[in-house]
């Protein structure tokens, strides 16, 4: 992932700890574990599973900015599993769902 991508851009702005996290969860997505749970434990943050509901829905917003609707709802609805009474992300996957009908 290029360090100017929107993605970036979006995790940075939401602080260290949930940008380490969020690589984490981009490698653990990428198919290298190891990377992941290095990345998951560095520093002083050890707990990422707390951060991955903000990291996806910012993935989906992310996605729906690159018109890709079909993969943010994807993202949005990972998210509502971690999430289940953030009603922001339940109106965001809404809003793009309608926009697909």
């Amino acid at each position: 992932m290029a360090p100017g991508s929107p993605v970036v851009a979006d995790l940075i702005s939401l602080g260290q700890s949930v940008w380490l996290c969020s690589l984490a969860l981009l490698a653990d997505a990428s198919g290298e574990p190891a990377e992941a749970d290095s990345l998951s434990r560095s520093g002083r943050f050890v707990d990422c599973h707390r951060y991955r509901g903000d990291i996806l829905e910012v993935w989906g917003d992310v996605l729906v900015k690159q018109g890709h609707p079909q993969e943010a709802l994807a993202k949005y609805d990972e998210a509502l599993m971690y999430a289940p009474n953030w009603n922001q992300l339940k109106e965001a996957r809404d809003a793009v769902a309608k926009q697909r009908s």
